[in-house]
């Protein structure tokens, strides 16, 4: 009876949470209750997510001792008001004192957890107090990025119920900005963006949302912002880590690590057994070996002693595997092996991360073991679990040197979903209207084939009508904001584009379009071959121009001028959206001044 009831309780016990990295997990609830002694408000939470990491290791009185704490802290900090955020602490306290054999005072707890529910009744049985929703996705924050949508969902119900609170609002921003690591997500519309932003409305001295959203920024290309928020970061919290290591990733994304490095340096020093630091460095160091050959040897050292140390940490750091074991294969094939096939069953056991552990083991074996067969074997396997240049690119410098926007990378689900547009629009409306076309206009072909010249000249005639048309349709849909709303937003859900987001639009603009690309040649006389042979090159340029790629042999490197603007110019298009509406050529931005260039 009593444990039908622990059952039904909303506590650590009853979450389904993994703690995979035991370790790693107590080391950052440390780190969070050592900083914020005192000061913060999430003590009380720390120490009893802490008494429930302590329980798994069958410390069963230092659980409690822990839990005691918690309840202490949660009442200087609410005083009278604080039973609600004890519920959870309550939950965990009957829990402790079940296991350890002590019924009596279990019952004690489950009892005041009864008159905290009469005395705060929710609006549905199945309904949580805001509370309670928040610690639990705090508790999921803490993991792994599995439980990051579970996190999310916390955190939405409980600004539901309380929409200003400041902690679930900071919460919720975090795991957004997680989710959207390294997504398509269009910046105007990321939610990220906009609950960080409400985060420092709030709060407008929060340097851990104010760094977030500076990274945010400059993903994005928005550098000047992304300097000024990062730089106010460092003046309101210069010596707390979880701000300086934000700050030091900014530098060395920018390549600054002469710069990161003191940053992470400093950080380490307060929280000496953080994974996430060592890791960190393990990274800067190895960037820094690039253009420093003369000291390359001890920054190599010194980034093999912070990525083992990192994984000795926090055993599922696969990015810090993946990375040691690349650098390991530059002296010893057989460690690099170890460590690789243990990251492979730790992507495999986590259902996360296994492309980029493929490709990189492919890229092992190609130039470090040179073996063709293995590494074409493992790239192959990497094209089944996502698509060939956004794959190959994250990781071979070869394909990556000309992705236009490098963080950004296309997801399978992401080409999933564009797929499955283009297949909706085609089969819903441009079979049936192509069928149609066919019965009803009856083509007679000529004789002759067309001179070369009329042909060329043709085609280059639909192209800059085409574009014209384009151009006209694209600046309306922009500056109408319900022509954008209602048609063009679909094909704007990707800033970063890949070939798939050429076709994800809805159907006005995709007949709207088409139309014109059909009748354009019938405007001008064209013969059937000059015809077919522009739908074929439209159809080239319109998937080249949202390839996300600037290879030397692009479109707008042959034609002279800058007269072309290409993928770059599309590109841009899509991560700024207030330029570029030319499809093809540039000169009706340059003529309405809308043309913008990296």
């Amino acid at each position: 009876m009593l444990l039908a009831k622990l059952r039904q309780l909303e506590c650590h016990f009853t979450w389904g949470l993994n703690l995979t990295d035991l370790k790693d997990l107590q080391i950052r609830l440390k780190n969070s209750i050592d900083l914020a002694e005192g000061k913060e408000r999430n003590i009380g939470w720390s120490y009893s997510y802490q008494a429930f990491t302590k329980y798994m290791q069958g410390h069963l009185e230092e659980a409690r001792d822990d839990l005691t704490k918690a309840e202490q802290h949660i009442r200087e900090q609410h005083g009278d008001n604080c039973e609600k955020q004890l519920i959870v602490t309550y939950g965990n306290f009957a829990w402790v004192h079940y296991y350890m054999g002590e019924h009596v005072q279990s019952q004690t707890y489950l009892d005041k957890l009864e008159k905290i529910k009469k005395k705060f009744p929710t609006q549905s049985p199945s309904a949580l107090h805001p509370e309670i929703y928040g610690e639990k996705g705090r508790a999921f924050l803490k993991l792994s990025y599995q439980y990051y949508e579970k996190a999310k969902k916390c955190f939405e119900k409980a600004l539901e119920l309380e929409p200003e609170e400041i902690e679930w609002n900071d919460g919720y921003a975090v795991a957004l900005y997680r989710i959207e690591y390294c997504s398509c997500t269009s910046f105007e519309e990321s939610p990220a963006r906009k609950q960080l932003r409400r985060v420092l409305e709030l709060d407008p001295n929060n340097a851990h949302m104010m760094v977030l959203l500076g990274l945010k920024y400059a993903d994005y290309g928005e550098h000047e912002k992304a300097k000024e928020l990062v730089e106010r970061a460092m003046e309101l919290e210069p010596d707390k880590p979880y701000v300086t290591r934000y700050v030091a990733k900014y530098y060395r994304n920018k390549g600054k690590v002469d710069e990161s490095i003191p940053l992470l340096k400093r950080a380490l020093e307060r929280t000496p057994d953080s994974a996430l630091l060592h890791h960190q460095l393990g990274l800067s160091y190895d960037r820094k070996t690039a253009n420093n050959r003369e000291e390359a040897d001890n920054l190599l050292r010194l980034s093999i002693r912070h990525l083992e140390q990192a994984i000795s940490l926090k055993p599922s750091l696969i990015f810090a595997m993946v990375k040691l074991a690349g650098i390991y294969a530059k002296e010893d094939n057989r460690k690099a092996e170890m460590l690789f096939q243990r990251a492979f069953e730790l992507a495999i056991a986590g259902k996360e991360h296994l492309q980029m552990v493929t490709v990189n083991y492919a890229n092992f074996q190609l130039y470090n073991n040179r073996s063709a067969p293995l590494a074409v074997k493992h790239y192959m396997e990497g094209l089944r679990l996502q698509k060939v240049l956004d794959l190959l690119s994250s990781k071979v410098a070869l394909l990556r040197q000309y992705r236009i926007q490098q963080k950004s990378q296309g997801s399978w689900s992401m080409m999933w979903c564009c797929l499955a547009q283009s297949l909706y629009n085609h089969l819903l409306y441009i079979f049936p209207l192509t069928v149609l076309h066919w019965y009803w206009r009856l083509v007679s072909y000529p004789t002759q084939a067309p001179g070369l010249f009329r042909l060329v000249w043709n085609i280059v005639a639909c192209l800059l009508l085409f574009d014209f048309q384009y151009f006209v349709w694209h600046l309306l849909h922009h500056k109408v904001p319900w022509l954008y709303q209602t048609f063009h937003k679909v094909h704007h859900k990707y800033t970063a584009t890949f070939a798939l987001t050429t076709e994800h639009s809805g159907a006005w603009e995709t007949l709207s379009l088409g139309f014109f690309a059909a009748v354009n040649p019938l405007l001008l006389g064209c013969h059937p071959m000059t015809e077919m042979l522009f739908f074929l090159l439209n159809i080239w340029l319109s998937v080249e121009d949202h390839s996300g790629y600037d290879f030397p042999w692009s479109t707008h490197r042959l034609v002279p001028f800058g007269l072309y603007g290409g993928a770059p110019h599309h590109d841009l298009h899509h991560l700024k959206f207030k330029s570029n509406y030319a499809p093809y050529f540039t000169h009706w931005d340059k003529l309405f001044g809308t043309l913008h260039s990296n």
